[in-house]
């Protein structure tokens, strides 16, 4: 794999990085669970697919949840391992210590609100309330 800093989305896809595309979240303990985060997330992707979500595919499209908190990457790894049985095959959701993240370019900051039309598989209608 190829050492880049700060990758274009083109070289992201290009399947030379070992990068993968992400959502940095930066939520309040004190009103919503990190578990509660992951029932929440697990109701919007497919945490059994390996390599693919929704029509995206290829090893940047691997799901995960990356953190440089070891806490929370426990707190991660615990709840995953508690929904395994719910699933009739592997969660194969990555949990890994957070090595390096880069702001995507702007053109794809709040990229459905500047393409109404762009493909998106998150249907957040699934969320609870």
């Amino acid at each position: 794999m190829e050492t880049v800093k700060n990758p274009s989305y083109e070289q992201v896809c290009s399947k030379t990085t070992d990068f993968v595309e992400t959502v940095y979240l930066k939520y309040d303990s004190s009103k919503i669970t990190l578990e509660k985060l992951i029932d929440e997330y697990f109701k919007i992707i497919d945490p059994t697919s390996y390599n693919k979500q929704g029509g995206d595919v290829g090893s940047q499209y691997r799901t995960g949840i990356y953190s440089k908190d070891s806490v929370e990457l426990e707190i991660a790894a615990a709840k995953i391992e508690s929904l395994a049985g719910d699933y009739k095959k592997p969660i194969l959701v990555e949990v890994k210590p957070l090595e390096n993240y880069y702001r995507a370019e702007d053109y794809h900051q709040k990229y459905l609100e500047k393409n109404p039309n762009g493909y998106c598989h998150v249907d957040l209608g699934l969320l609870s309330n």
